[in-house]
């Protein structure tokens, strides 16, 4: 885990899953270090390797594999796990949002609310955390340091499924957010 960006301040008095923090990880990888276009480009890949024949690109391989990731971890309300995109039939892409875990309510066994503070990225913010990711090797750590604003707060719903958590597509979302 990034416990750098991944966990917030606020310490929760119930444990974390890996689940968790590796998705909001794996969520943070993709959004700082990936364009939304290129987002949207690479959820049509198949595999790590088709990424590379037609790309070239490490960065976008390492970027492919947790979009790969952070699917494992989403339980989707609908029968298609595919949405439509400008007639074309995509996957979820991931948002363009840092994620930092504030709190953790377990609400059973096998149910439980995360409650996740987001900040937006400006198209010029992710261009720099992509630079830095190519020329000086540019990690979460590195992010966590910028200075972002807060968006907004959500609550997601994670459930347990077979011994393994899994976030619910659905999320509350805070319209208004004081700090």
């Amino acid at each position: 885990m990034n416990a750098a960006f991944a966990q917030g301040e606020t310490q929760s008095s119930t444990e974390i899953p890996d689940e968790v923090t590796s998705y909001v990880d794996a969520q943070n990888f993709v959004a700082a270090f990936s364009t939304p276009r290129e987002r949207y480009t690479l959820v049509q890949y198949e595999s790590p390797a088709s990424v590379w024949r037609e790309t070239g690109s490490e960065r976008l391989v390492a970027v492919f594999e947790r979009i790969k990731h952070v699917h494992t971890f989403e339980q989707r309300s609908g029968p298609h796990p595919m949405v439509r995109w400008f007639g074309a039939r995509r996957e979820h892409v991931p948002r363009p949002e840092l994620l930092t875990i504030e709190d953790v309510n377990r609400v059973s066994a096998t149910e439980m609310m995360v409650l996740v503070t987001v900040y937006a990225l400006e198209p010029q913010t992710n261009t720099q955390f992509i630079e830095g990711y190519e020329r000086h090797g540019f990690g979460l750590d590195d992010v966590a340091e910028a200075r972002i604003p807060v968006t907004t707060r959500e609550v997601q719903y994670w459930t347990k499924h077979n011994g393994t958590w899994v976030k619910s597509e659905t999320t509350r979302r805070y319209l208004d957010v004081q700090d």
